[in-house]
């Protein structure tokens, strides 16, 4: 808003229409700091501002640059350059020409409200040249319909040419009456400390502004600002005042834009100015151009996390929906992942598929994951020097009961009931009769699951598919003549063209686009991921096991954040978890049960909520699981080693003093008396019963029913629907669908999705990435231990779980093992945090 120049050198150019609230851009940078921290992504500005070098009733005209962007964390950083032409041949005292310098910093103060500073200073000869001021501003969204803005400029107001400067207040209010940038108004103010001092306050300025989107891509800009008329001498403060319109129009071609405007001035005389604004963005406005045809290309490898599981289905479900993209290309690589995660992966990509969107898919060496998913796609197309590792499934496991008899280590274990085989590996030689029969009907449901899922795709039988399995291992020659499982061999300087004859034509591939919200605060959803061993206390990293393992209180914090968010309107729960301490479990849950009287919360379960994971399901609202999710082993079990005849063997003598007739019970250095067993297995009972109690009451069925369902038994999700364990079969993306339902939200209804508990990064790993080490590449033996796995043919980490090497003494309710070709504890560097939360 235009004053005299020289009171307030800070102002820089005119920007009409650019305001200090709504919506920002890389000129927040000189309008109000604090914007910046609203920004998604990087922003460049420029503006040029020409009217008539004679009239002297606005203040800077010129051109200038303005950059923005997120540094770190909460903090944003700024630069403009602006070179300032103000009316010369009227004004006393000259002006000059200067070159004004602007840094500005932004500080996020909470989710909607951030503050920031900025320093100018000017380049030259004339009475501005060492000039500098320093403006603080402040900005809030309060909601989707309102925000405000306001700095303070000039803080130490300076004497030039002998003309005393001044502070200025601005303030500004924003209204979106529909929600949306379709439609905004603004109301704002400046008053100067020496201007308000005029009589009747005729130095007070005001203005309106509004944009409007009269197509998609174009929105009408338009401003009326009533202002105190500069006069020739500066330092005169003129109680005349003057209107001034402007209009003009904003073009969005998606990352970029342009904007020209036409500002007349009626006051004494009427005068007429341009601007013209570019912009320039790491965020994408809604573009008149749309974009054209395109074909989606997903590359799938390596280990797939659930947390980066459930972006890659969000992005699946954006695009089923998107009318622009005809086709997907899936790239298999070594995809590693549960089963369960494999199987809703593959239901996604088929929910795309049903859509008559052509799908092919290229692979070079699969595994039987790799083709698991590849399978989906219309056309199987593999490189003719690559291999395909179709063999089934297997999973071997160790018994030590022999092994520590040797070394002098007993083993002392107690568990309720049958099936709750997971003490077996140290107290048996082989599985129990139970722990058989429940593996083996796991074993079954799964591959008869994979093995059914692949025939479909395949127009094949089930049988037939087990048939060619057990052939054993092919060459891609063998394959192509047989055509049962692929389609063709191609070299990968060839597999473009034969994608675009199979898809029918070229496209462009699709852009990943950072699309800047319509909405300021849309209503949210709580994502709160629960992965991994379950320990009291917080989430933490098991050191050489290169494994996470889950805390209790980290999850509690979560949810309890979500719960007190009144933006967000439902919680999904997304367990994969073997369990672990029994007691941390029992905590998580009495929090979920606490939600449910307030606010949605559904249970999505991944590749297991077994035991423990269970225990913390069995709270939500509605649970849902994949058919090859394993679930269930409702049971507990406890004990200890004792290697007292280790000790005796290596010549090891030990004396313990006691006092008390049980002290030194969970100590390594004695066995468990016949007492103290017995009053162990009390102790598990007292606790199962708490368990199917607390199931009881939160799936709504009968203890004994439980009980029945219970005994440490596991199920996959096919088999738990009929138990009553769980409420539907799904995806992640239908538990977010009922979430978003049962929150009462619209169908077309936009929303947030906050991902919890966040995923920090440490100040250490912010320096190895400046240097360009990976926090994974630092510390991360996952890699390492798989192939020690897949070399002894058991996953050796998991002969000890991560809770009890963490809470040895902890009352244990965990699964006995896993079915997984990968395990869910990836690490937190390659996980996505909730900065990269999208609108929905």
């Amino acid at each position: 808003m235009a004053q005299p120049f020289l009171e307030e050198p800070n102002r820089g150019l005119e920007l009409p229409t650019v305001g200090l609230s709504g919506e920002f851009d890389a000129t927040s940078v000189v309008t109000n700091p604090a914007g910046m921290s609203h920004l998604g992504a990087g922003h460049l500005g420029m503006a040029l501002n020409l009217g008539d070098r004679d009239d002297a009733t606005y203040g800077g005209q010129g051109f200038g640059m303005y950059w923005a962007t997120r540094l770190f964390g909460s903090v944003s950083y700024g630069m403009a350059f602006e070179w300032v032409r103000s009316s010369r041949s009227n004004l006393t005292p000259d002006v000059g020409t200067p070159f004004k310098l602007t840094s500005s910093l932004a500080f996020k103060t909470g989710k909607r409200s951030s503050i920031g500073v900025s320093w100018q200073r000017f380049f030259d000869d004339g009475n501005l040249g060492g000039n500098s001021a320093w403006d603080v501003g402040y900005t809030n969204r309060f909601n989707a319909a309102f925000s405000l803005g306001a700095v303070v400029r000039n803080l130490n107001p300076q004497s030039v040419s002998g003309i005393e400067g001044q502070r200025t207040y601005d303030v500004e209010a924003t209204f979106r009456p529909i929600k949306t940038d379709g439609l905004e108004l603004s109301l704002g103010t400046s008053i100067g400390e020496k201007r308000a001092a005029v009589e009747d306050a005729q130095g007070i300025d005001f203005w309106i502004r509004g944009s409007v989107q009269l197509i998609r891509g174009i929105y009408l800009k338009g401003q009326w600002e009533n202002a105190s008329r500069l006069t020739p001498q500066l330092s005169n403060v003129s109680s005349e005042r003057e209107n001034r319109f402007t209009a003009g129009l904003e073009v969005s071609f998606g990352k970029w834009g342009v904007t020209g405007l036409g500002t007349l001035s009626q006051g004494d005389s009427s005068s007429i100015r341009d601007t013209v604004l570019l912009r320039f963005a790491g965020e994408s406005k809604k573009s008149l151009l749309g974009h054209g045809k395109t074909v989606e290309r997903l590359v799938l490898k390596g280990a797939l996390g659930q947390r980066k599981l459930m972006h890659l289905l969000l992005r699946l479900r954006q695009i089923k929906k998107d009318p622009k993209i005809v086709g997907v290309v899936l790239q298999l690589d070594g995809l590693q992942s549960g089963w369960a995660s494999m199987h809703e992966l593959r239901e996604e990509l088929l929910a795309i598929k049903n859509t008559n969107k052509p799908m092919v898919a290229y692979t070079v060496s699969a595994s039987a994951a790799d083709y698991y998913i590849a399978s989906v796609a219309d056309k199987v197309y593999m490189d003719p020097a690559g291999s395909l590792d179709l063999l089934g499934f297997s999973r071997t496991s160790m018994y030590f009961k022999e092994f520590f008899a040797k070394m002098g280590v007993l083993a002392q274990f107690e568990k309720i009931e049958e099936f709750k085989s997971a003490p077996e590996s140290y107290t048996e030689v082989g599985p129990s009769a139970p722990a058989l029969e429940n593996r083996t009907r796991l074993y079954d449901n799964l591959y008869n699951n994979f093995t059914s899922d692949i025939a479909r795709s395949r127009k094949l039988t089930s049988d037939k598919v087990k048939e060619i399995i057990d052939l054993g291992p092919q060459t891609p020659f063998e394959l192509e003549k047989r055509g049962e499982l692929i389609d063709g061999l191609i070299e990968p300087k060839d597999i473009d063209k034969k994608i675009e004859e199979d898809l029918g034509g070229t496209f462009a591939p699709t852009l990943r686009k950072n699309e800047r919200p319509e909405r300021w605060n849309v209503p949210k959803i709580a994502v709160v991921s629960l992965v991994g061993d379950i320990v009291s206390g917080q989430s933490q990293t098991v050191p050489l096991l290169g494994r996470n393992v889950v805390g209790s209180q980290t999850i509690v914090d979560a949810i309890k954040k979500a719960k007190a968010d009144p933006r967000v309107k439902a919680i999904v729960l997304r367990i994969s978890s073997p369990g672990g301490s029994a007691l941390a479990s029992e905590l998580m849950a009495r929090e979920i049960l606490s939600v449910r009287e307030k606010k949605p919360i559904i249970c999505s379960m991944g590749n297991v909520a077994a035991s423990g994971g269970y225990f913390v399901a069995a709270g939500c609202d509605h649970v849902i699981a994949d058919p090859m999710t394993i679930t269930g082993s409702i049971g507990i079990f406890a004990g200890k080693f004792d290697i007292s005849g280790l000790l005796d063997k290596v010549g090891i003598d030990t004396y313990t003093l006691k006092k008390g007739e049980h002290a030194g019970a969970l100590s390594l250095y004695r066995p468990l008396t016949d007492e103290e067993r017995a009053m162990l297995k009390k102790q598990l009972r007292y606790y199962y019963n708490r368990f199917i109690g607390f199931v009881s009451v939160g799936r709504k069925i009968s203890t004994q029913k439980v009980d029945a369902s219970g005994r440490g038994a596991v199920w996959t999700g096919h088999d738990a629907i009929d138990k009553r364990l769980i409420d539907q079969l799904g995806t992640f993306n239908t538990a977010l669908d009922l979430a978003k339902e049962r929150a009462g939200f619209k169908e077309d209804e936009k929303f947030s999705i906050e991902w919890l508990p966040e995923v920090k990064t440490s100040f250490t790993t912010k320096l190895l990435s400046a240097g360009g080490i990976s926090q994974k590449a630092f510390v991360d033996t996952s890699s390492l231990r798989r192939a020690i796995s897949r070399v002894l043919g058991v996953e050796w980490a998991d002969l000890i779980p991560s809770s009890l090497w963490l809470k040895p003494n902890d009352f244990s309710a965990r699964v006995p093992f896993a079915i997984e070709s990968v395990d869910d504890h990836v690490d937190a560097a390659q996980e996505p945090t909730t900065r990269d939360a999208a609108i929905f």
